[in-house]
């Protein structure tokens, strides 16, 4: 049963593939997207997926505050169409974001290069954490394959069915096309034990909770014994909202800092980020 904060934001992703099929400059576009918390050594590549986060500064409790707040991070939005119309479509758009990612890296030198990613997110997370051999790897809400995503939730019937059309009848034969790039593939570079942390929750009905808990197990399997946290009650939105939440007063839900110092900077308070550098890359 979906709830209602997951219908509002089922109906928002609906318009969104809608009007991407209509407008696929709009579809393929890619924003990125620089901003520095502190000094550290540390960057964080970001993909939130359809979520589509801002850095309103207006907005202190916005969607923002589930982003990691340490070193430089770079958010990358978009495209859109790493869940294209047909498979095809959703490797273009990996190519485009590996030259995007592989020249932000080529800039930090001497950086830890960590990736956090969201839902869809997860499908490109998972490629570059293991294509950067990331040091931290954050994935809230992931599934193993792309096209079983597509597929098998109903508020993309939509996409589904343009790509049945396309002469692709059912996820394992758009899957097929992309396994490369699909997040069961990518998991022999990725870190392992505390530094791969992955969130889900067994109320998520637009990730199914299977599929989370299986790329967990597929994880394991690969000798990575993930971090895992599974909550019982969130669903798909509200558990981006709880660990924003959490994040924005200093709970540190990620793990990112020594528990000492963790402490020292709850009691602080947060004095949120410097946002120093903004440009933009189109498709």
């Amino acid at each position: 049963m979906f709830t209602i904060s997951d219908r509002m934001r089922a109906k928002r992703v609906a318009r969104l593939v809608r009007a991407g099929f209509e407008r696929r400059t709009t579809y393929k576009k890619i924003s990125v997207e620089h901003y520095i918390v502190d000094e550290e050594k540390t960057a964080w590549i970001c993909f939130p997926g359809f979520m589509t986060v801002t850095l309103d500064s207006t907005d202190p409790w916005g969607p923002h505050n589930i982003l990691p707040k340490q070193g430089q991070v770079f958010l990358i939005n978009g495209p859109l169409s790493i869940a294209g119309f047909t498979p095809l479509e959703s490797i273009e758009a990996m190519e485009h974001l590996t030259e995007i990612v592989d020249n932000i890296v080529s800039g930090l030198a001497g950086f830890a290069i960590n990736v956090f990613c969201f839902s869809a997110g997860t499908y490109p997370g998972f490629y570059f954490a293991n294509r950067v051999h990331a040091a931290k790897f954050i994935a809230i809400a992931p599934g193993p394959r792309m096209g079983q995503g597509i597929y098998t939730n109903p508020f993309t019937k939509f996409l589904k069915d343009r790509c049945i059309e396309a002469d692709f009848p059912d996820w394992k034969s758009y899957d097929s096309v992309i396994s490369v790039y699909n997040q069961e593939n990518n998991l022999t570079n990725i870190p392992n034990g505390k530094s791969l942390l992955i969130f889900g929750s067994r109320c998520d009905y637009v990730i199914k909770n299977y599929g989370t808990r299986e790329i967990v197990d597929l994880c394991r399997k690969a000798g990575k014994n993930p971090t895992f946290r599974n909550y019982l009650f969130f669903d798909h939105s509200t558990l981006a909202m709880w660990l924003g939440f959490k994040n924005k007063i200093g709970l540190d839900p990620y793990r990112l800092r020594p528990r000492r110092e963790w402490f020292r900077t709850f009691l602080r308070g947060n004095a949120g980020s410097k946002r120093r550098l903004a440009d933009s890359a189109g498709p």
